[in-house]
């Protein structure tokens, strides 16, 4: 038997090299996955959405998008500051050319390409890596950037913004360096109910600040609705700018019920020129998707409540 003065000894010395076997590797090996507290459980599967010509959305950060048109798997965006962009249908997926003023990119993938997660279900995964060339008209010069990730579903959760209140899935990705070390983290959160990623954040091994970019507003188009049914929903809305109060609600529903939508003034106030202007927030759902965004119309002579 061990004396106690020499045990106490042997598990203080213990101790100390777990201790250091513990900081040792939490130094040199980052976790494997960020933690998930969702549902891991669930069985469901999310096909791979298909965006409308049309649809609008806005992010915390101040941008703005637009679909322009589809066109099979290839989706063309224009943002608020003019740059046109292609992407396929998978919202996981960086853009697959660019241009703006200056330069323009392309993207080719060396390992997976999109859709290679779809359907999402839990604990798919998935290695992705791209190279993404940038040329710049002005020096004529190229550069080329890798990105290489691994990705899993990890489960079903609930996630609220701005933009509505979603059921969706976590995309968590490992992300590596050109040694295959990980280098930092980007966690998705993609919603069925919208068929457009909430909010993505990404995290580094690093110093540097974790960067969450959030989805704040989802226009969804009535571009390939009926006329009627367009000129019906404006006719609530503007009812509903020019009767209720702000914090009261007026809903609308088309005969076949594939359109509904309920409108919310927010404020009211009275520009330089004398025209009344209300801030409104709209949610709106067509057929299988939904989403909410806020926006600002104005009382103008002969012409009505007109968006600004």
């Amino acid at each position: 038997m061990f004396s106690s003065g020499r045990f106490v000894a042997k598990a203080l010395m213990l101790g100390v090299l777990l201790g250091v076997l513990l900081v040792g590797g939490c130094a040199s090996k980052p976790r494997l996955w960020p933690a998930f507290n969702g549902d891991p459980d669930a069985t469901l599967a999310a096909p791979l959405p298909l965006p409308v010509a049309g649809d609008r959305l806005t992010f915390d950060d101040g941008q703005s998008e637009t679909v322009i048109k589809v066109v099979e798997d290839t989706v063309t965006w224009r943002n608020n500051r003019g740059v046109v962009h292609e992407r396929s249908r998978d919202p996981l997926m960086p853009s697959l050319r660019w241009k703006s003023k200056y330069r323009n990119a392309e993207v080719t993938f060396d390992q997976g390409a999109p859709g290679s997660m779809w359907p999402l279900r839990t604990d798919t995964q998935a290695r992705i890596a791209y190279s993404n060339f940038v040329w710049d008209r002005r020096t004529h010069r190229s550069k080329v950037y890798r990105s290489e990730y691994l990705c899993q579903v990890r489960g079903t959760m609930t996630q609220t913004s701005p933009a509505g209140r979603f059921q969706g899935y976590q995309i968590d990705c490992r992300k590596f360096s050109r040694d295959n070390r990980i280098s930092g983290y980007r966690r998705f959160f993609y919603s069925p109910q919208s068929g457009y990623v909430i909010s993505q954040e990404d995290t580094f091994s690093s110093d540097r600040p974790a960067k969450i970019k959030q989805l704040i507003g989802i226009e969804l188009s009535l571009q390939d609705l009926a006329p009627d049914v367009r000129q019906d929903l404006a006719k609530a809305r503007n009812k509903a700018l020019s009767t209720l109060p702000s914090g009261q609600s007026l809903g609308f529903s088309a005969a076949d019920k594939y359109v509904s939508a309920t409108v919310t003034p927010l404020r009211t106030f009275k520009t330089d020129k004398g025209y009344y202007c209300r801030e409104y927030q709209e949610a709106r759902t067509v057929g299988p998707r939904t989403g909410r965004f806020t926006a600002i119309a104005c009382n103008l002579p002969k012409r009505g409540w007109v968006r600004r």
